[in-house]
């Protein structure tokens, strides 16, 4: 076990903590978001049943009600599988605004067949009712990206434990100080920074991936995927299946490199390191 320095004992002892609180904001953070958008689906339920949109203000109040919750749940379970597919792609900004082009496509059809009509309309009622559903994905996805950076209490609670949000110039003191000879990797997931530890551990931090580099630049190591850095030492090989290659530690765990940074790996002469059982 490496000591740390005398300056950086109160740091670590409050990642730990950090650390340890890390699940349970994880999972309040998830409830806070589901009541949040819960919330908001109601809300989007009630406007839309009470102002008669696409034409619905023809039928009565009950059957109006049934009609969008019907309708907005259904986009609710799209807009959901789409998100947790394509939000730690492309981040969640570009997720919603390729949902609100791509999922809205088959929404005129879906309308007309939860009113019991048939599916085939004219060019330019498609066209409304398409152009219309995607401003209302729109504004409601800024509604929701606002509400949960700015007023999600997980949100606030987190900034006010951490002192603020780490900032780059500031890395001694933040949340992300950690990096020491026992870190072997680091992983961005959303708002969170994975630290790979050479106990065979792994922590989760608050904090920005670039922050997170800052900190392990001291470190002789380098990235090899956009939200992954590897430390030299902690490479005990490098296998390859098919296209894929992957850096292997030394407690099996494996870390995928991606194409970009294939180059990088070869240069640190990774390549010529063999995993555990094919030397």
């Amino acid at each position: 076990m490496v000591t740390a320095p005398a300056n950086m004992t109160s740091a670590n002892a409050d990642n730990g903590q950090f650390a340890d609180r890390a699940p349970t904001d994880a999972k309040r953070a998830s409830r806070d978001g589901l009541g949040l958008a819960l919330a908001i689906y109601a809300a989007l339920i009630v406007i839309a049943s009470l102002g008669g949109a696409f034409g619905t203000h023809r039928i009565e109040l009950g059957p109006r009600f049934a009609f969008w919750t019907a309708l907005i749940v259904w986009n609710a379970m799209k807009w959901h599988v789409w998100l947790s597919l394509l939000s730690k792609r492309g981040g969640w900004t570009l997720a919603i605004a390729i949902g609100a082009l791509v999922l809205n496509l088959s929404l005129p059809f879906e309308t007309r067949i939860a009113l019991g009509m048939t599916p085939a309309q004219a060019w330019n009622e498609y066209l409304r009712i398409y152009l219309s559903a995607v401003a209302i994905s729109l504004v409601s996805g800024v509604a929701c990206t606002v509400a949960v950076r700015h007023f999600s209490p997980t949100r606030r609670g987190l900034v006010a434990a951490h002192g603020g949000p780490p900032q780059p110039s500031d890395h001694a003191r933040g949340p992300l100080a950690f990096a020491d000879a026992q870190t072997w990797a680091i992983e961005a997931e959303d708002h969170y920074v994975r630290v790979l530890l050479a106990n065979g551990r792994s922590t989760l931090l608050p904090g920005r991936f670039g922050d997170a580099l800052a900190q392990v630049a001291k470190i002789d190591g380098c990235r090899i995927h956009r939200g992954r850095w590897v430390a030299d030492a902690a490479v005990a090989g490098v296998e390859r299946e098919g296209r894929v290659w992957r850096v292997v530690l030394p407690d099996g765990r494996r870390l995928g490199v991606s194409a970009s940074h294939v180059g990088s790996i070869r240069e640190r002469g990774w390549m010529g390191r063999s995993p555990p059982g094919r030397r």
